[in-house]
């Protein structure tokens, strides 16, 4: 006879744990990987909300450089725009004046799950006060980028 279902059942958190604890590391202090931390539906539902938001007012439009260069791609701020030529953050828009539209609910709240679940990883490692190392923080940008097939984007850092 086969192994009794509480059997299976623990078997199978055993190995959820397993595949948990390789997924999620403390590279560290303050840097943390949670590798296919958003599931497959998350993913998609933050697709559908970006591309929605995209076709709105001040959405998705093609970005250039003071001189005129063109990036390869579509972007989108929600929050606060980034304006590439002054490659500094504002209320609205430089090209046409519209607003960013606001950051979803749904994001910040993956936000603050993704950094609770960072605080009980960091925690596990002996860290007494988890919340020194990972402060609570709302965000006020999400930089949305679109991609065809010959869009690209270099590598870059953006300093403040």
């Amino acid at each position: 006879m086969g192994a009794s279902l509480n059997a299976k059942n623990n078997e199978e958190q055993i190995e959820l744990e397993q595949y948990t604890e390789s997924t999620r590391q403390v590279l560290r202090p303050g840097m943390v990987l949670l590798r296919n931390y958003i599931t497959h539906i998350e993913q998609v539902q933050i697709v559908k909300r970006c591309r929605d938001l995209g076709l709105g007012p001040g959405g998705f439009y093609q970005p250039s450089y003071k001189d005129g260069a063109k990036l390869r791609l579509q972007m989108m701020c929600l929050g606060l725009d980034w304006d590439p030529e002054t490659r500094k953050y504002g209320k609205q828009r430089a090209f046409d004046g519209s607003e960013a539209p606001a950051i979803p609910h749904e994001f910040s709240s993956l936000v603050r799950r993704a950094i609770q679940d960072s605080r009980a990883l960091v925690g596990k490692t002996g860290v007494l006060n988890a919340e020194d190392i990972l402060p609570d923080m709302s965000p006020d940008v999400c930089i949305v980028n679109f991609y065809t097939t010959n869009g690209r984007l270099g590598l870059h850092q953006v300093s403040h």
